[in-house]
């Protein structure tokens, strides 16, 4: 917790960005040294593997807590209604 902090006021400083393409959020972590900003960390934190995404090939995957869509693509947010991006999944 401490060293993400510290990674977030250190990436203030430098004017770094979140490093999933097109976020311009300041990060707040790194994971696997990625910087990424608290949407794209939380994604990564809680994302399930399953099958590649249409659009980008990622294959983390959010459930959707509203039940409106089934899942959210964790890399570029691509929403799917399908219930096989699961399947197989940790």
């Amino acid at each position: 917790m401490a060293d993400d902090l510290m990674d977030a006021l250190g990436a203030a400083v430098e004017h770094k960005t979140c490093g999933v393409s097109g976020c311009q959020t300041k990060p707040i972590a790194n994971r696997n040294g990625r910087p990424l900003c608290a949407k794209h960390r939380d994604h990564y934190d809680h994302s399930t593997m399953g099958e590649p995404c249409e659009r980008c090939e990622s294959r983390q995957w959010v459930r959707t807590p509203d039940g409106a869509s089934e899942a959210v693509c964790a890399v570029c947010d691509y929403v799917t209604y399908d219930a096989d991006k699961f399947k197989d999944s940790w």
